[in-house]
């Protein structure tokens, strides 16, 4: 449930981010994105080794 959430919460990021064109202004967030997908990816690692 947790891994959809966080699927749910960078693909919204993600929507919004192509809407703007990724003005500079949202510079800082494109590493949160980055952040999320990290996130996403050890969370399948973890359950990929449970």
């Amino acid at each position: 449930m947790h891994k959809e959430m966080v699927r749910k919460f960078y693909s919204l990021l993600w929507d919004a981010h192509d809407k703007a064109s990724i003005p500079s202004i949202l510079h800082k967030d494109i590493w949160v994105l980055g952040d999320l997908k990290r996130l996403e990816a050890q969370l399948e690692h973890n359950s990929m080794l449970r």
